[in-house]
């Protein structure tokens, strides 16, 4: 994550970016854990 010509030239895009895949994915995560043991 964070090399590639996005990565040059858009640095705080490509934060952003990472930032919401975390969010996304945590939100995944809870959502699962939540199905399985509610």
């Amino acid at each position: 994550m964070g090399t590639g010509k996005i990565g040059r030239e858009y640095p705080a895009a490509q934060i952003a970016v990472e930032i919401a895949a975390v969010i996304v994915t945590k939100s995944l995560l809870y959502r699962v854990v939540w199905e399985i043991f509610v």
